[in-house]
């Protein structure tokens, strides 16, 4: 996800929400996705504690310089890229929860 896929209310949900077979209109706070993280198991899933990670960082931005943000959306963006091809052998955990 990059930084134009990025909600700008922390109550909006980026585009692959629906993958995650979130309610609509749940909204994608940093609480509620954690409750979701772990009632699904997805405690040993590091694409989901990155999802969480950011959503925690947007729910911040506000409060950090343009170039403390830039800084840790790219550390997470680095961490996302060196997951590389993840869902492969596990599409249909992933995609279709």
């Amino acid at each position: 996800m990059d930084a134009h896929n990025l909600p700008n209310d922390p109550n909006d949900s980026p585009r692959d929400t629906p993958s995650l077979n979130l309610p609509s209109g749940l909204g994608l706070d940093s609480r509620r996705l954690a409750q979701f993280i772990e009632a699904r198991d997805g405690l040993s899933k590091p694409w989901l504690l990155v999802l969480l990670r950011l959503t925690m960082l947007q729910e911040r931005k506000d409060s950090l310089s343009p170039e403390a943000y830039l800084r840790e959306l790219s550390e997470l963006h680095q961490e996302m890229m060196g997951l590389g091809e993840w869902w492969v052998g596990i599409e249909d955990e992933v995609f279709n929860p």
